[in-house]
């Protein structure tokens, strides 16, 4: 070092001060060390708002074309690995990757499916990773993690029937495929997996639906139980576990006859797949006919909390009007559920942008204003349904990824600025208001899928996709780790 001084007049430069991120300092490499905003920590002062460092990112190939076309944010799903260490993507390509968790190297990549991978999921201890994907035949896979090669299958259209491969030129044809809209693990290693069919048949609209728990066996997968005995002919769009017990959201878009089924609500299942209970909320006349449950299941202990799509939050006890119609003038405008998530000490929830209620026999397309309790993240107590804390800026929400310590939502600008896509990161464990707790912006410069995933030290991968400006597609599809 004193020959380097004295043959070059001067100290070598002094790394950068790390930055803060939220579990820890970043400089060279990542430092676990907690920390409070406003504390001194090596001669710096914490910020109130953490820096969100983005570690790696992979592109999940080209949806160019597909983007100017006009169809809607492709299907993709990442789930990390029991250990962290490892992140697998199923893309609306038809591709599984496994990454490395730190550095988004590629560990192995495979084309699985000529349509979606719409769902991935590790086995406990991380030796097997599962892909279902949206195809003809609407194949679980169980893969080699390490070479993905397949060690075996089972095909929903065994039980949901099959239909033809929608034309090029369809844009939303992967949905009329046999598909996984759940797929979930049991503490005993046994797997959920929910499968929907809704199609256009000879008779009309048809539907297909049944909830499996499979166990993976030397000979591949056997079915412990499943709900109904056979195919429904309804749709099952969601599912929440609680331990043993499942609930499923029941929707239908067939014709004829309803099925004995808790249509436009809730079915909760035991450990063997039998209902144990059903939750239908009556609809919010005169704007809707029908309730409607999605991505929002709330199941915790002995409670059952949906979010609907007329805007409330219901339990049969009580309910929270949130994005609930409310006149602008003379037009209605609500603010729907899509998304909630029971976590013990709270119900967290969104509500997305103003729309016009479907039933309102009106013809304008846009809303004359925004909704009020639009496009903010609620925290409510989770028996009494009171407000115990929300977030609202000028964005729009989209997702909701809840873990034990944080809360990850989807953010989209208001305005064109494409900085401003990316998430907002919030800790649980703060007090004080949404603001307060507001913990890291991570900025991803494209439009963000809605599910996230959230390693168990708080690393977070989402998928970001190009978007439409002007007559111009900007942007990448792509997977990034963020710390």
């Amino acid at each position: 070092m004193i020959a380097w001084v004295l043959a070059c007049g001067t100290a070598p430069p002094a790394p950068p001060p790390p930055r803060f991120v939220r579990t820890g300092l970043y400089g060279e490499a990542f430092e676990p060390v907690a920390w409070t905003p406003g504390e001194t920590v090596r001669g710096q002062v914490a910020p109130r708002v953490a820096e969100c460092v983005e570690l790696g990112s992979v592109g999940l190939g080209d949806l160019t074309a597909r983007i100017a076309a006009g169809i809607p944010a492709p299907d993709t799903d990442v789930a990390w690995s029991p250990d962290g260490t490892k992140l697998a993507v199923g893309t609306f390509l038809g591709e599984v990757l496994v990454l490395d968790g730190w550095s988004a190297e590629v560990l192995a990549r495979r084309t699985l499916a000529e349509s979606a991978v719409k769902r991935v999921l590790w086995s406990a201890d991380g030796a097997e990773l599962y892909a279902a994907e949206q195809s003809v035949d609407g194949f679980l896979h169980a893969l080699d993690p390490a070479t993905l090669a397949t060690r075996a299958t089972f095909r929903m259209a065994d039980d949901l029937e099959s239909s033809r491969p929608p034309g090029q030129d369809d844009l939303y044809g992967l949905y009329t495929l046999p598909g996984p809209y759940a797929l979930d693990r049991y503490a005993s290693g046994d797997l959920l997996l929910v499968g929907a069919h809704g199609w256009d048949g000879a008779e009309g609209r048809l539907n297909r639906s049944r909830a499996w728990r499979l166990r993976r066996t030397s000979e591949g997968f056997e079915v412990v139980a499943a709900w109904p005995s056979t195919a429904a002919d309804a749709t099952f769009l969601a599912a929440t576990m609680d331990g043993e017990r499942v609930a499923v959201a029941v929707s239908r878009s067939s014709a004829g006859p309803a099925p004995d089924l808790p249509v436009g609500g809730v079915a909760v299942l035991d450990g063997q797949m039998e209902p144990v209970s059903t939750a239908v909320p009556e609809p919010l006349a005169p704007w809707f006919d029908r309730a409607f449950v999605w991505e929002s299941i709330g199941l915790h202990a002995d409670r059952l909390t949906l979010g609907l799509g007329d805007g409330r939050v219901w339990r049969h006890d009580r309910v929270r009007e949130l994005g609930t119609p409310v006149l602008a003038g003379d037009v209605p405008i609500a603010a729907t559920i899509g998304h909630l998530v029971d976590a013990g000490d709270s119900v967290l929830t969104v509500t997305s942008g103003t729309s016009i209620p479907y039933g309102s026999g009106r013809p304008e397309t846009h809303p004359p204003e925004a909704h009020p309790r639009e496009n903010t993240l609620w925290a409510l107590h989770p028996t009494t349904l009171e407000t115990l804390w929300t977030w609202r800026g000028s964005e729009r929400l989209q997702g909701l990824t809840v873990g034990p310590r944080w809360i990850v939502v989807g953010v989209s600008p208001a305005d064109a600025d494409p900085a401003r896509h990316g998430l907002l990161v919030f800790d649980r464990q703060r007090s004080g208001t949404g603001a307060e707790r507001l913990a890291a912006s991570c900025a991803t410069g494209a439009p963000v899928f809605w599910r996230a995933g959230l390693a168990p030290d708080g690393r977070i991968a989402v998928v970001s996709f190009p978007e439409k400006r002007g007559e111009d597609v900007v942007g990448v599809y792509r997977v990034s780790l963020f710390l």
